[in-house]
């Protein structure tokens, strides 16, 4: 039976409408180039330093190259742009995690050609410009694909219906395949989970589980405390046994109280303390 391949390689693509595009373009430019992160759980910044960005020669950063091609649809067309025309594509690529070390150059430069080649292949001809993330646990690619170049801000053609976006997950893996990674499973019904919905997830399994481990400590303690008691009045009953005497004799002299484990720490304290 041939061992499963677990290295797998993806693309998610989502469209930017022009309607507040700039602003969300803005703030996506801005945590691809990493002048802001959207958390810091997943920041190796040892990594940061490999960090890169290439784009085609006609690319000039999302706004521009929109207000560019926008002037160009002007020209051509007598309709006002609808608001939902698509100004760009946001494109993120990503590798099974642990599957590239990072402070490898030979690897680093591997995994660039592969996504390069990609980017080709689905968006010939089109301007965009992508960013390589290496300080991640997931090494992974964004980019930014413009729309309007022909003043035509539609997108129908890269992402379409299942099959186009089912066809883009095969090239995605044709074109890593000579680093071992495979597509996705086809017809899979899993979603895309955005990176602070997961660690929100994570940081609150964890919560979860450090209460349920103070639970079980407590439950242990308590236990332990119980059978060193049962086992103080077994000794004490054999003792009294042993003397030839009842329990009753010397009920009035003697008492085993349950002495509070807070009541015995400070006793505890003050005799160190003398």
């Amino acid at each position: 039976m041939q061992e499963q391949n677990n290295n797998f390689c993806g693309v998610r693509i989502e469209k930017v409408k022009v309607a507040r595009g700039c602003q969300k373009m803005t703030a996506v430019e801005q945590h691809n180039g990493k002048q802001r992160f959207g958390t810091e759980d997943n920041v190796r910044h040892e990594f940061t330093q490999f960090n890169n960005a290439l784009r085609t020669p006609n690319f000039l950063g999302a706004e521009k190259t929109f207000e560019r091609n926008k002037k160009l649809y002007d020209e051509t067309h007598t309709k006002k742009m609808r608001k939902d025309a698509v100004m760009g594509l946001d494109v993120c690529g990503y590798i099974s995690p642990d599957n590239l070390d990072a402070s490898d150059p030979e690897q680093r430069e591997a995994f660039q050609k592969c996504a390069l080649e990609f980017m080709k292949k689905k968006f010939k001809g089109q301007d965009w410009c992508i960013w390589f993330h290496y300080d991640e646990k997931t090494p992974h690619f964004h980019a930014y694909v413009a729309m309007g170049k022909d003043g035509i801000f539609n997108a129908n053609k890269f992402t379409g219906n299942g099959g186009i976006l089912s066809q883009t997950q095969d090239i995605m893996a044709d074109c890593f395949a000579p680093l071992g990674f495979v597509r996705g499973i086809k017809g899979s019904k899993d979603k895309h989970k955005k990176i602070q919905r997961y660690y929100a997830e994570q940081n609150k399994a964890e919560v979860i589980h450090g209460e349920q481990e103070k639970k079980k400590i407590k439950a242990d303690v308590e236990k332990a405390i119980a059978k060193a008691r049962e086992t103080a009045r077994k000794e004490y009953t054999d003792v009294i046994k042993s003397l030839g005497l009842k329990s009753s004799d010397i009920e009035e002299n003697l008492f085993i109280s349950e002495i509070d484990l807070d009541e015995a720490a400070a006793f505890n304290k003050h005799k160190d303390a003398r």
